[in-house]
């Protein structure tokens, strides 16, 4: 997933020779050959409220033979505004990648404590391509270390059956595990790495800043 910012023929290129799928949101003045209309910004195109518009296999970026599938999404915000995303993927179009480019805040926000606040990543000045793989080398298996600490001593929220305010979101379990770390450390206890956990999903919904419609949160497990 990435921003505006990125959008472009030469990126996504690299991301096809990958083989990665993509979800990226592009800037109101990028221009789709519409079928019967021929090439329009996608800011020109009709919306209309909470309805999604896939446009499948269409050329993108004037001077560009690339075909991608582009989709478009209005939604009302709490206030008031309009707002409207426009999406390319190469993923099926459907509502899901907009659930899914709504978490991307998230990931950026919890990719910025882990590097920062936990590993201190950005002090090392590190920017030699061979050292900067080692590292995240590193940093992957950290974060994984992390995650199956915090799903073995994970705290569940329980409420009372008489409660009917909505209640805050679960702790991060990679920071949970980060102070399981850290307690261990300061009683000099030994820890052992568990087994992966089984599976599971998340029964409850969630609302996403950017795409404020309730989504159903088994579609992924969120940190």
């Amino acid at each position: 997933m990435a921003d505006r910012v990125h959008a472009g023929d030469p990126f996504l290129s690299c991301l096809d020779q990958l083989d990665w799928g993509y979800v990226i949101r592009l800037p109101e003045n990028t221009a789709i050959e519409h079928e019967r209309d021929g090439w329009s910004e996608v800011r020109h195109l009709r919306k209309r409220r909470d309805r999604l518009r896939v446009f499948t296999d269409v050329r993108i970026w004037k001077g560009s033979r690339r075909r991608a599938t582009v989709c478009l999404y209005r939604q009302r915000a709490a206030d008031g505004s309009l707002p409207t995303w426009y999406l390319v993927t190469n993923l099926a179009g459907e509502h899901t990648r907009f659930v899914e480019y709504a978490a991307r805040w998230w990931q950026e926000c919890t990719h910025a404590l882990l590097k920062s606040a936990m590993f201190d990543w950005e002090r090392g000045r590190v920017t030699a391509p061979e050292r900067v793989t080692v590292l995240l080398m590193g940093f992957g298996c950290a974060c994984w270390a992390l995650w199956l600490l915090g799903r073995a001593h994970e705290r569940l929220s329980r409420r009372k059956s008489t409660t009917t305010r909505e209640q805050r979101r679960r702790q991060s379990i990679i920071k949970r595990g980060w102070e399981v770390l850290q307690v261990a450390r300061k009683k000099r206890r030994k820890l052992a790495i568990p087994m992966p956990p089984e599976p599971r999903v998340l029964t409850c919904q969630r609302r996403f800043p950017g795409f404020r419609k309730p989504c159903d949160a088994s579609l992924v497990e969120l940190w």
